[in-house]
């Protein structure tokens, strides 16, 4: 085991430092690296969230986030093995659905702030682009 572990780690530090001569050469590099060592890890990450997230389960369905969890523990790394493209390594985890929620969850997200002080403003209250009064 101790030697596997050692030659797979020889193997990507030899990917990573290799000096690219061409950026044709750069892409298989990156390709290979990518088939050879990250999207296994993935398929294990996936398999160690599955258990963790068993482990989890109870606690998820008590506070009602199991969707979240699932796709937090199985679903990215899911999408990092088989939904990106082979040699794609600059985009973040996630791959977009995370942020799209977090922004449908963010305060900034939703309609115009209320104001603070005095009477509260209305979306009735507020006329439209095109119907502003001139100003005097």
């Amino acid at each position: 085991m101790r030697r596997i572990l050692s030659l797979l780690l020889s193997f990507v530090l030899l990917t990573v430092s290799a000096a690219p001569v061409s950026a044709v050469e750069e892409d298989a590099v990156l390709a290979s690296g990518d088939v050879l060592v990250a999207r296994p890890l993935g398929i294990v990450s996936a398999i160690i969230g599955s258990a963790i997230f068993l482990v989890a389960l109870p606690f998820a369905a008590t506070s009602g986030t199991v969707k979240e969890t699932a796709d937090v523990l199985i679903g990215e790394p899911m999408r990092f093995s088989f939904k990106r493209p082979v040699g794609d390594l600059s985009q973040g985890a996630g791959y977009g659905k995370r942020q799209a929620s977090a922004q449908k969850k963010s305060p900034e997200a939703k309609a115009p702030a209320e104001q603070t002080s005095g009477d509260k403003q209305t979306s009735k209250d507020v006329p439209a682009e095109g119907n502003l009064p001139a100003a005097q």
